[in-house]
């Protein structure tokens, strides 16, 4: 099941964000703002825990999201089939547009949109940037979450719980990316 997945953060600034995601012939678009959360650092937590395989049992992963706006929400409900990587979009929405959407597709394309979308907005923006311009905080970008979701990982020490990472491969690791 191919399909042309584009993740697109059109605008930012003070606290709101028109963002597009385009699956084949069906485009999702929203206008977010602070009031609720924002809809990228979301899209790469989604990629994260529907990876992780966070499921309620063993055929399935699931990851809501509720974006909001002034007036106006956004619901994404995914659930993955992690047998054969297949998600399945479903939307409710105050906008008829956006509501009752059902959408299939890839997982790992879909990942690979919402990285290269992220990727592309740290280039922008910045980490700093990025989060001032959404104006919630100083940790509105999931930049851990990101790194999971491009393939970092953790070590167990021997005879223990404790796990450790090394930052400066994380940050080389990140480094390279935004480099491509």
């Amino acid at each position: 099941m191919n399909m042309d997945i584009k993740i697109n953060l059109k605008h930012i600034e003070v606290g709101s964000e028109l963002i597009e995601l385009v699956f084949g012939e069906t485009t999702i678009r929203f206008y977010a703002t602070y009031v609720g959360v924002e809809p990228l650092s979301t899209l790469i937590k989604s990629v994260v825990s529907l990876n992780d395989r966070a499921a309620e049992n063993v055929d399935y992963a699931k990851f809501h999201i509720v974006w909001h706006s002034e007036p106006g929400f956004l619901k994404l409900n995914f659930r993955k089939n992690v047998i054969t990587d297949i998600v399945v979009l479903k939307t409710e929405s105050d906008t008829r547009t956006l509501h009752n959407l059902e959408i299939h597709f890839n997982f790992n394309e879909y990942r690979n949109a919402v990285i290269k979308e992220s990727l592309r907005v740290l280039k922008e923006y910045g980490l700093k940037g990025f989060n001032e311009n959404w104006c919630d905080g100083d940790n509105v970008f999931p930049l851990n979450s990101l790194l999971t979701a491009l393939g970092t990982t953790c070590t167990q020490m021997p005879d223990s719980w404790v796990v450790k990472s090394d930052i400066i491969a994380e940050l080389e690791a990140l480094l390279a990316f935004l480099k491509k």
